[in-house]
């Protein structure tokens, strides 16, 4: 997997990732918000943090570009996120958030199930841990 940036034209703001998998362009991802992290899994499905001045925003895409999950963070609530992370199969997400924890600096770590969610529901979210005194923003899924 490859992703190409380009920019539609000097004075424009929108971005457009370009997915590449073994077979060619996958699909094309566009933002008008700078990309902060990104992951991508290995059937193209890409999860970003964007920057949003006011508030920044975790967004997931399909492979082709399609936005299938955005939810903006709360300085005040979860936190900032400074980290990504999704499975192979691209069906669970990982999202560290540096917050505050009973006035001290922590991460607050959550998880996201896309996989067998009834699409009325929508909750995705089915666990979050705080850690206290720890900045935790890189993760990995092993397989």
């Amino acid at each position: 997997m490859c992703l190409e940036k380009r920019w539609r034209s000097q004075s424009a703001v929108e971005m457009i990732f370009m997915l590449w998998m073994k077979k060619g362009a996958k699909g094309e991802i566009h933002t008008n918000y700078p990309i902060e992290k990104i992951a991508v899994a290995e059937n193209g499905i890409v999860s970003t943090i964007l920057n949003n001045e006011n508030s920044p925003m975790v967004v997931c895409y399909d492979a082709t570009g399609n936005v299938l999950v955005e939810h903006r963070a709360s300085l005040t609530g979860t936190g900032y996120p400074i980290g990504i992370a999704l499975s192979p199969n691209g069906t669970r997400l990982q999202i560290s958030y540096l917050c505050v924890a009973d006035g001290v600096e922590a991460t607050r770590v959550g998880y996201l199930n896309f996989d067998n969610t009834e699409e009325a529901n929508k909750e995705y979210q089915v666990a979050d841990d705080v850690y206290k005194k720890h900045n935790c923003s890189d993760f990995v899924f092993y397989r």
